[in-house]
């Protein structure tokens, strides 16, 4: 699997993750449960193969949380002086 930047400090990322370490950890808690759970909901739909419509809806669900992270790196950058 390809590796893609940080959305928040661009440091290379492997392609399952949403953020480096140190950003992931800046995220409200509400928002890596989200994320976290959405991802678990994925799992667990994907296991349920016989309901299509179920994963679909879970994956958007995903993309969801994942956008609201996103959004939130954008409105909260790093400050000078943090570390990478």
């Amino acid at each position: 699997m390809a590796n893609h930047p940080c959305p928040a400090c661009g440091a290379s990322i492997g392609r399952a993750s949403i953020a480096c370490k140190e950003d992931w950890e800046r995220l409200p808690s509400n928002l890596r449960r989200d994320i976290n759970r959405a991802q678990q909901r994925v799992r667990q739909a994907r296991a349920n193969a016989d309901n299509p419509t179920a994963l679909d809806a879970e994956t958007r669900a995903l993309k969801k949380a994942i956008a609201a992270s996103r959004a939130w790196f954008t409105t909260n950058p790093r400050t000078p002086g943090m570390l990478p």
